[in-house]
Formats: C-alpha cells, sequence, structure tokens
C-alpha cells in the first residue's frame, strides 16, 4: 500500500480557492448588510415610505434605482446610503414622479417640508435655521457653520415641491 501525499501545487491551489470563496461570501454578505440597513434606516422607513426606491450593492457600490415622489426625497436617499458603513459610492439613478399640473402649496406645508429636509440632513442644522415662507417665496435666515452649508440649505429648499424662489440670509460663522 502506497501512501499519495498532496502536491505542493495542489495544496496551494486548493488554499487559493478557498481563500476566493470566503472573501466573496464575506463581499455578498457586506452587500447584503449595505441593501438592509439602508432599507431598514429610519429615512427610508419614514420619508422614503411611500417612493419605490431600490437599493443594489456590489462590493459596496451602491446603486439608487426607482422614483422619488419628491426632489428632496432623492438626495435624502443618497444622503443616508452613503452614510453606512461598507458604503464605496453611490450611484444615484433615482427619478422623481412627473406630477400633472402644478397645484399651488400652502405656506405651512411647505415650511414643514424644509425643515424636515433639514432635520434628516446631516450636514445642515435645522435648529439654527429659521424659514419663513410667503406665497411659496422660501426666506432662510440663521448662522451656517461654512460656505458649503449655506449653499445646501438653499439647494435642499429648492428641490421642495411649490417653492418659487429662495432668499438665504444666513450669515457664515466665524
Amino acid at each position: 500500500m502506497k501512501n499519495k501525499s498532496s502536491s505542493p501545487v495542489s495544496i496551494l491551489i486548493a488554499t487559493s480557492a478557498l481563500i476566493i470563496s470566503c472573501s466573496a461570501v464575506r463581499a455578498s454578505e457586506t452587500d447584503d448588510r449595505i441593501e438592509s440597513s439602508a432599507k431598514n434606516s429610519y429615512v427610508f422607513r419614514t420619508f422614503l415610505k411611500d417612493d419605490s426606491v431600490t437599493t443594489e450593492s456590489k462590493d459596496g457600490a451602491v446603486i439608487l434605482t426607482g422614483t422619488d415622489s419628491q426632489a428632496s426625497h432623492k438626495s435624502l436617499a443618497q444622503d443616508t446610503v452613503e452614510g453606512l458603513p461598507s458604503v464605496k459610492s453611490v450611484d444615484n439613478q433615482l427619478t422623481v414622479k412627473s406630477e400633472g399640473p402644478s397645484e399651488k402649496v400652502d405656506d405651512a406645508s411647505i415650511t414643514a417640508q424644509i425643515k424636515g429636509s433639514l432635520l434628516t440632513h446631516r450636514s445642515t442644522s435645522a435648529m439654527k435655521t429659521q424659514i419663513e415662507t410667503m406665497d411659496g417665496v422660501v426666506t432662510a435666515s440663521g448662522i451656517a457653520n461654512n460656505a458649503n452649508e449655506k449653499t445646501l440649505v438653499t439647494k435642499l429648499i429648492t428641490d421642495i415641491n411649490g417653492v418659487i424662489s429662495v432668499t438665504n440670509n444666513m450669515s457664515i460663522r466665524d
């Protein structure tokens, strides 16, 4: 009876195959965790619950597809996913549902939507930003931490349905 010993090459091949399959399983688990975390996040469950947003992750690169009911939800979804662990990049392919003829939105509703958008965005402070709306014309005031935050506030306000124009009077912290 002869003892067969495994050649070093066959051991190397078997080990390599095992390592590759283990890393593929870990990558798949990470992608599943990213998709699940997005779907179960507070933002997706609360603000995006009526939207048709699909999150697909491949090796930490996330693609967002589907439709949003509001333009501000597009950036809200992207910001939420970008903040998740293991996310390397986000390709935001979301589209905004086209609505019929524009109907006038009441000022209180516009202000509430803006405050909600500022509250949920990690780079803005709803507490330091005052919003006044009169016939769809929005005026923002308060203190921004930097010029980027001031610009972002203007963009978030502009994305809200019913906003006709924005005047941003925020001062920038020294």
